[in-house]
């Protein structure tokens, strides 16, 4: 970088300012540190290695946590584990650890081992999530959550045949079928082959993978109106597509300019729906799961011989003549009905476009619902949640 150190630390803060920029209005702002470094990657000893390490030790020295006293008895804990990983297991089962628990000299009680493995997983050491579908599970090297992303990234070969067609719809579209991923777990590692059931829970719970939300899993949500639980989802069914997974890192960006899809010319228009957290910030795990269920409830729209279906952008044909079009940007979902017919006189059709966002509607709702459930992070409040028009 040039110029002198005044020069420097300008443009360090224009640096840090411009890419602080894409958080407006989230509560993200809230979760940056306020001093900022610019490390020097052609140096390999640049001394503000030194300064970042010692300003991460103050910041621990600041938590509640800092100098209190660490039991003796997770050490024991942590060696048992150390050797697990040297054997070569990566995947663990409660079973297992409670076994392993249960020949240490002094084993730890079930809520010590429970705060053990939380603090190990705050420490990057394993991985543990206290869910219902994860909390008997316990991940000794975070690698293999790697290892796993790995294998639906990979270009696979020897393809079956009679899978083609679903092979197709996951590489163009990010639509993962029973048939392609029993495929790829066959041809995975064995550590992988062996835990496929879990390896679906683990890409559910990191948002790698998202599934439609089914009519048989959606509960009463407390924000719901009267009017709103009639909205039967039931009714619309693409039977192409019912049992899958979407992959959204699969998918490409969709060409610029997105006004082309959003507010196409010469179209009637419905307002522009969004559905966004009182803080600006909703997770795109929320926008991923929504396109899974509109890839099951309306075929993708096409534009000659491409799907519109890309990474934050997604568009149906709910009839003939509507199209509905779905964007994720700068944390807001965004929904807008389109007609592109030659009759520019009459009017949409209310109904069913207030079909559409009642749907819509109830579908957040319980994401939110669902995901409070699994994350623990959402409150329990109607001011957590916004639609807006």
């Amino acid at each position: 970088m040039a110029g002198n150190d005044e020069d420097k630390e300008i443009q360090k803060d224009n640096y840090f300012d411009e890419a602080q920029r894409s958080f407006e209005r989230s509560s993200i702002l809230h979760h940056i540190h306020s001093k900022k470094f610019l490390v020097n990657n052609v140096r390999i000893e640049d001394p503000v290695f030194h300064d970042i390490r010692r300003e991460i030790k103050l910041l621990a020295e600041k938590q509640d946590y800092w100098c209190e006293k660490y039991p003796v008895k997770w050490i024991q804990m942590e060696q048992s584990f150390d050797k697990l990983r040297h054997k070569g297991y990566q995947l663990l089962h409660m079973t297992e650890i409670d076994m392993e628990n249960s020949l240490l000299i002094h084993p730890l009680t079930e809520q010590e081992l429970a705060l053990f493995l939380d603090i190990q997983h705050r420490h990057g050491n394993i991985l543990y999530f206290n869910t219902d579908q994860l909390k008997n599970l316990v991940v000794l090297a975070p690698e293999w959550i790697i290892d796993v992303f790995r294998c639906f990234i990979n270009h696979k070969h020897n393809k079956f045949p009679h899978n083609l067609e679903h092979w197709s719809a996951y590489e163009n579209n990010a639509i993962l079928k029973p048939e392609v991923f029993n495929e790829i777990m066959n041809e995975s590692p064995p550590e992988i082959k062996h835990n496929s059931e879990h390896v679906l829970q683990y890409m559910e719970h990191l948002d790698v993978m998202a599934k439609p939300l089914k009519e048989e899993d959606i509960e009463p949500t407390d924000l719901q109106h009267h009017q709103q639980d009639t909205v039967d989802l039931a009714v619309h069914l693409n039977p192409h597509f019912v049992d899958f997974h979407i992959v959204p890192c699969r998918l490409k960006k969709p060409p610029p300019p997105i006004a082309q899809f959003t507010s196409p010319e010469l179209c009637k228009k419905t307002p522009v729906v969004c559905f966004v957290f009182v803080q600006n910030f909703m997770p795109p795990s929320f926008f991923h799961r929504l396109v899974a269920v509109c890839i099951r409830t309306w075929p993708i729209s096409r534009a000659g011989r491409k799907n519109l279906l890309y990474n934050g952008l997604a568009a149906f044909d709910m009839t003939e003549t509507y199209v509905l079009t779905i964007w994720y940007n700068d944390h807001i979902i965004y929904a807008r009905i389109t007609s592109c017919t030659n009759d520019m006189i009459s009017g949409l059709n209310f109904e069913k476009c207030q079909e559409v966002r009642l749907i819509l509607r109830k579908i957040c709702l319980n994401f939110q619902a669902s995901h409070r459930k699994t994350h623990g992070l959402l409150q329990r409040s109607k001011s957590t949640y916004n639609v807006r028009i």
